[in-house]
């Protein structure tokens, strides 16, 4: 009895708490209850109220990935989604008929963190490599301001001791760095979870290209990272998430290599075959709610009590439109059957950057880097050159962030020349995905210009881009 008082008491205090971390996909109402947003296959979003299942919102054209949901100044739930074209919206408890865009530009899932007022941050990392911020002013929100250039995952944000900004990410090294370069945790092949505890303690957790979950903790709140020790002796898929419970215990949750649910801390096996990472919640009562997608349907698992489990998953069902109504046949003529047509989805524009660093002259053009930013994780990138370059084509497979295409002008060298008039082309693509067609032309006495076209799934020409 006692210590079921204690686990209510600690719950409590950690509920009324002001918010310290930021959330996608899950967030507690103005009562402490859970929401859940989704994205689904038909790109509209969709909506399950505590202790319901997914019913469609509205909207259409969404990038099919984590949403960023939380609480703002007013006790609405703010969700920040991503369309295809890498539009950033704000929408009020999820109504697509208040939308507001926020941003441009964007390449991955955004975050949104409570900052000690009660107004809002965003951070998003662009289609151009960076990271960026955008926070609530008194009018709305201000134009998005640059934290860093190296950014090639999603970041993570929460509150520090002293309620200043902590941003982490992946950066295009490999390492889960800060925006300011002091803090460079360890490498990492996933995006990383991060919580803060009561005292303001700050830890991180992260995969490693081996399948090794990591941890980084502060010793005390004023003091820098201690060094990166493994979590999880056995390997992990995606990316992790963490987070206290009512009794300030910590939970980490990630998929093992069949993509059954973990719960790291606890060696406790949750089960389920998931498809996609699971997002944590502490909710009203300090207990420990996760969902995650299994296929096209999403599941829930929640605590009954302190340091227990719920017998199984709870079924949310599936982020996509109803099924239309099965035709009624015509007894009385022998009318053939009906042909029930699927719906099919248009495929997503894929957006990257083609940057060069270069200066001209009357006759060519000294290149001292190209690269290609913003690639999406399993891309394709297919790249030629007409005349004048060291090499005729260049090919990488399965690469996402910034990819270099520097051979094609020099081998060892730090720089190289190209003449007036040299095309290169680069095709960038991924499986269900319209193709990005750049094609770099070089120009005397002018910086070379980037052309961008479309390639269709299936076609053999590109075309202008819708």
């Amino acid at each position: 009895m006692r210590r079921a008082v204690a686990f209510a008491l600690a719950a409590l205090a950690l509920v009324c708490a002001a918010p310290a971390n930021a959330s996608r996909t899950v967030a507690v109402d103005a009562a402490g209850a859970v929401h859940a947003y989704v994205v689904g296959a038909d790109g509209a979003l969709y909506h399950a109220p505590p202790g319901g299942v997914l019913a469609r919102v509205g909207g259409a054209g969404l990038a099919q990935e984590p949403v960023a949901v939380e609480r703002d100044g007013q006790g609405r739930l703010l969700v920040v989604a991503r369309t295809d074209d890498g539009a950033l919206l704000a929408l009020p408890d999820g109504d697509w008929s208040a939308r507001v865009q926020v941003a441009a530009g964007a390449a991955g899932s955004p975050e949104l963190l409570v900052l000690s007022d009660g107004k809002l941050a965003l951070f998003y990392r662009g289609v151009d490599g960076k990271l960026w911020s955008v926070t609530e002013g008194v009018g709305g929100w201000q134009s998005p301001v640059s934290l860093a250039d190296d950014a090639a995952g999603d970041p993570t944000a929460t509150l520090d001791h002293s309620a200043a900004i902590f941003v982490v990410y992946r950066s295009t090294t490999g390492a889960i760095v800060t925006p300011d370069g002091l803090q460079n945790l360890g490498p990492a092949a996933s995006d990383p979870a991060v919580v803060r505890y009561p005292d303001g303690r700050l830890e991180v957790f992260a995969r490693a290209a081996d399948g090794t979950l990591w941890r980084a903790a502060q010793e005390l709140p004023l003091f820098g990272f201690g060094p990166v020790t493994p979590l999880a002796a056995g390997p992990v898929i995606g990316t992790p998430a963490a987070v206290l419970d009512g009794a300030r215990n910590l939970h980490v949750f990630a998929r093992d290599a069949g993509g059954a649910l973990q719960e790291i801390t606890s060696a406790t096996a949750l089960g389920g075959a998931l498809s996609g990472d699971p997002a944590a919640i502490r909710n009203r009562f300090g207990l420990i709610e996760v969902f995650a997608p299994s296929g096209a349907t999403w599941l829930a698992r929640a605590q009954s009590a302190a340091l227990t489990w719920e017998l199984g998953f709870r079924a949310l069902g599936e982020a996509a439109p109803a099924a239309a109504p099965a035709p009624v046949p015509l007894l009385a003529s022998p009318t053939p059957a009906p042909v029930v047509v699927s719906p099919t989805y248009a495929p997503r524009r894929l957006l990257v950057d083609l940057r060069a660093d270069a200066r001209a002259g009357r006759t060519s053009t000294v290149f001292k880097g190209l690269t290609l930013r913003g690639v999406p994780a399993g891309a394709t990138v297919t790249a030629t050159c007409g005349k004048g370059c060291k090499r005729a084509s260049l090919s990488f497979r399965n690469v996402a962030g910034t990819v270099s295409l520097k051979p094609f002008f020099a081998k060892r060298a730090k720089q190289g020349t190209l003449k007036a008039g040299t095309k290169i082309r680069v095709v960038v693509s991924a499986p269900n995905m319209i193709a990005a067609v750049k094609t770099l032309t070089v120009r005397p006495r002018k910086a070379p210009t980037v052309a961008t076209r479309c390639l269709a799934p299936g076609a053999a020409a590109e075309t202008l881009c819708a």
